[in-house]
């Protein structure tokens, strides 16, 4: 009688590539632990980026959970230049038989990002705006220890840019990227009480410019400009819908 297709039945050929599958001679385990990532988040409102940075380093303050994930570790920081390590593993593979081309953007992003972050003073965070990758060579467990160094390109008041390398300890290059940031304050730090979010209303009972129902998107503009907008938005906004403006640096550097 001929196989049904019944749950719980299948073809001989499909029994043995299960059984394959399961085998117990081919199967990897790994597990990952972390610590709460909150701890550091918090850290971050009275240390300076580049504390931050060194206290996890050291193991001051717990690491973020994608680097437990991945195994990647902060091997250097100095104001403006990180440098991220690994050494690329089996379970770092994609289904061609080697790394995964997310793994290697990854710590360019992390690289990066945290180079950003070594500038930045305490209460001040950041966002990728854009990524852009090229990569030069494949990475295998065979490969060995890789480095990935961030560097400071330009830093703004609301905008940095930096690149990255992601090297061999000979300094044979894997792969090199560029990317765009923008920086955010905390809202302690403008003094007067609130905060840039695009797309949510906002409030404040000690700034007479910005009344209920003005929503606010972040772009670049010098402050003078803002000051003059955000004038006539208030007047314009009194009593009526919501309107759409925009929150500029608190300097006129980009």
């Amino acid at each position: 009688m001929e196989n049904s297709g019944h749950l719980g039945e299948c073809s001989l050929d499909t029994c043995e590539k299960e059984a394959s599958i399961s085998d117990p001679q081919i199967r990897r385990e790994r597990s990952v632990t972390w610590q709460d990532p909150m701890i550091a988040a918090e850290a971050s409102k009275t240390m300076s980026g580049l504390e931050l940075i060194k206290a996890i380093q050291v193991g001051e303050l717990p690491g973020p959970p994608i680097a437990e994930l991945i195994g990647m570790w902060v091997a250097e920081a100095s104001e403006g230049r990180v440098v991220i390590a690994i050494e690329p593993a089996e379970y770092h593979y994609n289904p061609l038989g080697m790394v995964h081309g997310g793994i290697a953007a990854t710590l360019l992003d992390t690289a990066m990002g945290l180079a950003v972050v070594s500038m930045l003073p305490a209460a001040t965070g950041f966002t990728t705006l854009e990524l852009k990758v090229n990569y030069v060579r494949p990475l295998t467990d065979k490969t060995g220890m890789m480095y990935c160094e961030g560097k400071i390109i330009h830093m703004g008041s609301r905008i940095a840019t930096a690149e990255g390398r992601l090297t061999e300890a000979s300094g044979k290059l894997y792969a090199h990227v560029t990317t765009t940031c923008l920086v955010s304050r905390h809202e302690s730090l403008l003094g007067k009480g609130w905060r840039s979010v695009m797309g949510e209303r906002l409030s404040s009972s000690n700034d007479k410019l910005l009344q209920p129902g003005i929503i606010l998107v972040v772009l670049r503009q010098e402050r003078a400009a803002l000051r003059q907008q955000l004038t006539k938005i208030a007047r314009a906004s009194e009593g009526s819908a919501p309107v759409y403006s925009s929150y500029a640096p608190l300097d006129s550097n980009v």
